[in-house]
């Protein structure tokens, strides 16, 4: 994963971070980082050490964000469904301020898998 504790979640983050993971296990088949920026930067650590994705490693973002299937990457990514959980909340809250006495509620949204062309079978 393309995360660290502290880290911030941008594609400079995602490129050092991916970088130190390279370093620590160089026979890494895939990558899953905190969002889609983070895996931007990823894609470029892997592009710098001559891997290519999906034929060297898979590479997984998180949130389904307009640039996953925007840039030159066509990236395999979590939708977690941010929209759909930001209407869940003002529906919840709306309905607890016309009568604060409702008891909590509890809603899942269950977040997708959206699968492109960052992904591919883990080689041998």
């Amino acid at each position: 994963m393309v995360t660290g504790a502290g880290a911030e979640t941008n594609e400079p983050d995602g490129y050092r971070a991916a970088t130190t993971l390279l370093d620590e296990h160089p026979d890494v088949t895939a990558v899953f980082a905190a969002n889609d920026t983070m895996a931007l930067g990823a894609f470029a650590a892997l592009g710098e050490r001559g891997l290519r994705v999906p034929q060297d490693v898979s590479l997984v973002g998180f949130d389904n964000s307009p640039l996953a299937s925007s840039h030159t990457l066509d990236l395999t990514t979590v939708d977690d469904r941010g929209a759909e959980v930001g209407s869940a909340v003002t529906r919840s809250l709306l309905s607890r301020i016309d009568d604060p006495t409702l008891p909590p509620r509890t809603t899942l949204v269950e977040p997708s898998l959206v699968v492109r062309s960052s992904t591919a079978a883990a080689r041998r």
